[in-house]
């Protein structure tokens, strides 16, 4: 199986690091690899876990984080291209229905 990561991929990003004790889902990277079934996309998803910084000699240290692999999905192109298509209207589809509100 060859893999191949895209260059454009989304960099796993926690915001609001504060909030200690959260667990996050983070979206973290898009990959693709062929096998002998074809050519196939993978997105991978991500736990993070933020604990609280430690105290050490009064100063504050950073806040650690932890990660997990929590999924990991492929398909094929085209039904990575229906699956968008799909969300897309899903999105559309709310946004004309709290428009009419």
């Amino acid at each position: 199986m060859e893999t191949k990561a895209i260059n454009d991929s989304i960099p796993t990003q926690i915001e609001n690091a504060n909030n200690f004790g959260d667990y996050f889902s983070d979206f973290s990277g898009i990959c693709r690899y062929t096998s002998g079934a074809g050519e196939f996309v993978c997105f991978n998803f991500l736990k993070t876990y933020v604990y609280p910084p430690l105290e050490k000699d009064g100063d504050m240290l950073a806040p650690e984080i932890g990660l997990q692999r929590v999924a990991s999905v492929s398909m094929t192109e085209q039904q990575a291209h229906n699956l968008y298509k799909l969300l897309g209207d899903i999105l559309n589809y709310r946004k004309t229905q709290k428009e009419e509100q």
